[in-house]
């Protein structure tokens, strides 16, 4: 595809994509809020866990030479 092609293409889509934020929308609403509530993971939902991260550190150290 030539830049020409995906300049058309982006002036063609233009109004069918709505690419706002919220402050420029709706000015009223208060600020986003975020809560972390922590909690104990299963004994099977830890076990997965520990099984992804042995698996990504496996991963990473063989992509490393030593």
């Amino acid at each position: 595809m030539t830049a020409e092609q995906v300049t058309k293409m982006r002036t063609l889509l233009a109004p069918f994509f709505l690419r706002r934020l919220k402050s420029e929308v709706c000015h009223h609403l208060p600020a986003k809020t975020e809560v972390i509530t922590r909690c104990d993971l299963t004994a099977q939902q830890r076990d997965v866990y520990h099984q992804i991260g042995t698996l990504a550190r496996g991963h990473h150290y063989s992509r490393c030479s030593l």
